[in-house]
C-alpha cells in the first residue's frame, strides 16, 4: 500500500514552472558563426538566433522547438525555417563543386582568402553548372548540427543551439522582437 501512494504522489508531481527556466535568446552576426557554417543563409532570407536555457528547478523538463514563437517589433510572426528549408538555396554558391563546401584542399576554420577565391560561384546570367549531391548533404549536416534539438534537461542541465527564422533581417535588425515560448514566457530579442 505504502508503494503504491509514493507512485501515485510521484506521477502526480508538478513539471516545473517556466520561471525555474533561464532562456536567452540572441540574434547572430556572420562574426559570431562558427567557422565551418555557411554563412550565405543570412543572405538568402534566413535569420539565426542562438537559444540557451538552463533548467533551474528540481525536475526534469522539457524543451521542444515547435513551441518556440517570435514576433517582430510590430507584432508580426516569423515562421520557422529547417536545414531542408535552407540547404536548397545554398546551393548556388557551391555549383561545379565535386570537393565538399569549400573545395579542395580545405581542412577547416575558416576559410583563407586563397581558399575562398577556390570556391565555386554562379555570377548571373551564366550556366547553371552541377552540383554533387554530396554538398547538398553537407550542407544540410552542418545546418542540422547547430540547430537548436528537443531536448530533456535535468536539473541544472544547459542546452544552446540555433533557431533558424524566415526573415530578411539578422544581426542587430532583430533587436526588439520577441520570443514567446510555451504561450508563457516571452524574452525581447536584443
Amino acid at each position: 500500500m505504502i508503494k503504491a501512494v509514493l507512485i501515485s504522489l510521484v506521477l502526480l508531481a508538478a513539471p516545473p514552472q517556466i520561471e525555474d527556466i533561464a532562456f536567452t535568446a540572441s540574434s547572430v552576426k556572420r562574426s559570431e558563426l562558427p567557422d565551418d557554417f555557411p554563412f550565405q543563409v543570412l543572405y538568402e532570407g534566413f535569420a539565426i538566433l542562438n537559444l540557451k536555457m538552463e533548467n533551474r528547478s528540481s525536475e526534469a523538463w522539457t524543451f521542444r522547438p515547435e513551441e518556440v514563437e517570435v514576433f517582430e517589433e510590430g507584432g508580426k510572426t516569423l515562421d520557422r525555417a529547417v536545414p531542408t528549408d535552407m540547404a536548397p538555396k545554398l546551393m548556388k554558391y557551391y555549383r561545379g563543386s565535386q570537393r565538399g563546401i569549400y573545395g579542395e584542399g580545405y581542412s577547416g576554420g575558416r576559410p583563407t582568402t586563397q581558399e575562398w577565391e577556390q570556391v565555386p560561384t554562379v555570377e548571373p546570367g551564366k550556366s547553371s553548372g552541377t552540383v554533387s549531391v554530396g554538398v547538398g548533404s553537407s550542407l544540410r549536416a552542418v545546418l542540422e548540427h547547430y540547430q537548436v534539438q528537443e531536448v530533456n534537461l535535468a536539473p541544472g542541465e544547459t542546452a544552446e543551439g540555433f533557431f533558424y527564422l524566415k526573415s530578411n533581417k539578422s544581426g542587430g535588425k532583430l533587436a526588439g522582437s520577441s520570443l514567446r515560448f510555451q504561450n508563457q514566457m516571452s524574452i525581447e530579442i536584443p
